[in-house]
């Protein structure tokens, strides 16, 4: 299976899909249309566990690594257990907050990861356990999510920590936060993200952000993105039936 922290790497942008509500459908479809990563909300979104269990199975047959996005601490072993190959976690404004993520999504000696031998992370104990317990820190990512003025000021030390490996932002929840709801492209939002992607950078650390289009995404490659979001699964699909009603109209 690939692994996230694999595919930013020879200078070249990966290109990922936003699941939310399409679920299993969305992630066959996109595994088809040949996504190199997938990002699903398990925040936002109604799924419940067996429906997350299947969108990460799908993901996997289509050799496609899952990012999650949870809510909560309580979820992140069970959702590692499952086979996600990454855990974006929202929210993270300290570094130990960032910290306290890490450890739930790391063995040790980054951090304390419960262990499980019969997962099917490990093959339902048919794998070799010994080399998965070896090899996890380096092929299962945590992502902090920076969505407020605090975290952004403490990005330079979120993105140096030991167990952090990508760093995003969330543009309107830091909007919100900073005094400008419902617009992201305000310039001191825009100042705050351009200081949380080169505090991430300078770390060496992957940065991941979302890209509305072609030239978006090439803007951020110019700046060193190499994980760009490129297709949010309800927004596309409603804009694709909204302009083919209207053809008839």
């Amino acid at each position: 299976m690939k692994s996230l922290l694999d595919l930013p790497r020879g200078g070249e942008q990966s290109l990922g899909v936003y699941i939310s509500d399409l679920g299993v459908v969305a992630t066959e479809i996109a595994g088809i249309c040949g996504f190199d990563y997938m990002r699903v909300d398990y925040e936002h979104v109604m799924l419940n566990p067996q429906d997350l269990a299947s969108i990460i199975r799908a993901a996997s047959a289509a050799d496609v690594p899952t990012l999650v996005r949870v809510s909560g601490f309580d979820e992140i072993t069970k959702i590692l257990d499952i086979g996600a190959s990454g855990i974006l976690m929202p929210g993270i404004s300290s570094v130990e907050q960032a910290r306290a993520a890490a450890n739930a999504c790391k063995y040790a000696p980054v951090g304390e990861r419960g262990m499980a031998g019969a997962s099917r992370a490990i093959g339902y104990g048919l794998g070799d356990m010994g080399e998965y317990f070896a090899t996890a820190n380096d092929r299962v990512a945590f992502c902090a999510q920076i969505e407020s003025r605090e975290g952004v000021e403490n990005a330079e030390a979120i993105a140096n920590l030991e167990g952090v490996d990508i760093v995003t932002t969330g543009p309107w929840d830091l909007a919100q936060d900073m005094g400008h709801i419902g617009n992201p492209g305000h310039p001191e939002v825009i100042e705050a993200t351009e200081h949380v992607i080169k505090k991430t950078l300078d770390a060496g650390k992957i940065m991941l952000m979302s890209a509305a289009t072609p030239e978006d995404a090439t803007k951020l490659k110019s700046k060193g993105v190499l994980m760009a979001t490129v297709c949010f699964d309800v927004i596309f699909f409603a804009r694709a039936m909204r302009a083919h009603i209207e053809k008839f109209r």
